[in-house]
Parts: structure tokens; C-alpha cells; sequence
């Protein structure tokens, strides 16, 4: 979280805002499907390294043994 502290006000109200939308189930304005990683995930960038998606991955099936 304190990354984020460091972003531009206007970068960090847009991420303030995208979750706003998150947390009642909307989708983000400025993401696109993840299907790599699986099904329903999103993400906001352009371009993600192969270790963050593989730690993606790690956590959505971590996430879905729990169900």
C-alpha cells in the first residue's frame, strides 16, 4: 500500500476508483480479461511480467481450493 501512496493524486484516485467498483461486483472501467491466469480475472495494464502472472495463477487456484 505504500507504492500506491507514491503514485500521482490522479493515478491513485483512478485506482481508488476502480476499486469502488470491485467491491460490490462491477468490473473496472480500465481492465481487460486475464484468462491466462483464469476465469474472471481482470487486469489494468498493458503488459505483465510472466512472474507476476505466475503468481497470479498460484493464487487463483489457491483461491478456488478454498471453495
Amino acid at each position: 500500500m505504500d507504492v500506491v501512496r507514491e503514485f500521482p493524486r490522479s493515478v491513485r484516485i483512478d485506482i481508488g476508483n476502480e476499486l469502488y467498483l470491485l467491491q460490490p461486483g462491477e468490473q473496472p472501467l480500465h481492465s481487460r480479461p486475464f484468462a491466462s491466469v483464469g476465469r474472471g480475472v481482470r487486469e489494468k495494464t498493458q503488459k505483465t511480467r510472466k512472474s507476476d502472472i505466475e503468481i497470479g495463477k498460484s493464487r487463483y487456484r489457491e483461491l478456488q481450493r478454498k471453495k
